[in-house]
Parts: C-alpha cells; sequence; structure tokens
C-alpha cells in the first residue's frame, strides 16, 4: 500500500520522455472504459507577491489550472520563496497556461507558471502528448 501511495503521489511519470498515464484499480469497470485523460502536476508561480503565497491564492489558481490538489508549504498556511509551488490535476486534452493576469491590490500582475517533470510538449498548441512537427493544428 506504500508504494502505490508513492508512485501516485510521486507523478507525472513518463518512459523516453513520453507520458505515463496509470489509473487506480476499479474493480468493475472495463479497462476499455478507463478514462486515462488526467494526469496530476507541481506547478511553479512565479512573480506573486508575498503576501499573496497562501493557501486561498494557491487554490484560486490550481483550480484555474485544472482541478487544485495541494500546494507545498512551510510553517502555517504560507509557502515563502521565488515561487508558490501547486500540486493540479490537468485534463490532457487542454493546452497548458503559462500567463495568466491577476489584478492584485491596485495593480496587475503578470504571474507565470512553470510545470515540473514535463513529457514531450507541443509548443505550437500547448497540448502534452506530441512536438511541433507532429502537431495537427499547424
Amino acid at each position: 500500500m506504500l508504494d502505490k501511495k508513492k508512485v501516485f503521489s510521486g507523478g507525472p511519470w513518463c518512459f523516453d520522455d513520453n507520458l505515463l498515464v496509470i489509473s487506480d484499480y476499479i474493480g468493475n469497470v472495463q479497462s476499455t472504459n478507463m478514462k486515462l485523460d488526467t494526469c496530476s502536476f507541481w506547478v511553479r508561480v512565479y512573480n506573486l507577491p508575498l503576501s499573496w503565497m497562501n493557501a486561498k491564492t494557491a487554490e484560486y489558481l490550481g483550480n484555474k489550472l485544472g482541478v487544485y490538489e495541494g500546494f507545498e508549504q512551510r510553517g502555517d498556511l504560507f509557502a515563502w520563496g521565488k515561487f508558490l509551488r501547486i500540486r493540479v490535476k490537468i485534463h490532457l486534452e487542454s493546452p497548458l497556461k503559462r500567463v495568466m493576469h491577476l489584478f492584485i491590490e491596485g495593480k496587475v500582475h503578470k504571474v507565470l507558471f512553470q510545470y515540473e517533470r514535463l513529457p514531450i510538449l507541443c509548443f505550437y498548441c500547448g497540448r502534452i502528448g506530441h512536438g511541433d512537427r507532429d502537431c495537427e493544428l499547424k
């Protein structure tokens, strides 16, 4: 049970730069009917004011990127350092967001997202699973 938890929490997992999507065993569902269209990633959020590096901001941004799962914190409910690190379950058919503009205390802040341990990514359409040369939108 400990190994299974480590595998699910330690991802995303890649083989030869391709994403390996795994799911928990569900006894009453056929394998052909299982949806393997989401994966959890750690996302670094840059350019946030220190007072906004908290649980509320992490949840808000995580839900804008996908489904919020948590954030890395030190101490109470705050994160400290150069970036806020959040865990997000992302739908693999959607393009990844790289930038978001937030209106914070009367000023517009351009926050940047950096995804950790990304597999093959198309920089043209922003989707995971193929490169620029294989993009259908090009």
